[in-house]
This record gives structure tokens, sequence and C-alpha cells, in this order.
């Protein structure tokens, strides 16, 4: 969770938060307990927040594989319409 509000505070929208974007790294601390750090990756279709506006009517700010069907098919109708 602080990593989102890191990044939120930073102004930054990752814009493809998904399972596989998302690392689990396991770092032992001084005393030797397992401790764990998440981290996130693939930042290729992040913007900042002020930028979202720009992008939001012409742009899906979602993986393909992610999308819900109607989604998909409305794009894709929306394409061939114009």
């Amino acid at each position: 969770m602080s990593s989102l509000l890191f990044l939120g505070k930073q102004g930054i929208l990752h814009a493809d938060l998904k399972p596989q974007n998302i690392l689990l790294v396991n770092k032992p601390d001084v005393t030797g307990r397992q401790s764990y750090t998440i981290k996130f990756i693939d930042f290729g279709n992040a913007l900042y927040l002020h930028e979202a506006s720009v992008y939001h009517d012409d742009f899906e700010l979602q993986s393909l594989l992610y999308r819900a069907p109607e989604v998909v098919a409305c794009t894709v109708c929306c394409v061939v319409l114009k």
C-alpha cells in the first residue's frame, strides 16, 4: 500500500497494474527475520496524473488482456465507425 501512496504523492499513474507487474521481494532484516517488499515494474504506460485527462477520451489505460469484453467491443466499434 505504501508503494501506491508513494506513486500518488509523486503524481504518477502506473496505468498497467496487474499481477505480472507486481514483484514480492524477500529481504531478510538484520535479525534474520523474513521481510518482504512489494515492487512495481513495467512503467511503459505510466503517465503523470495531470496528463491523464489529455488521454482520457481516446486512450485506453488498461492492458488488452485485462479489458472487459464490452470495452474491447466498443473500442473496435468506435475505431470502425470513425
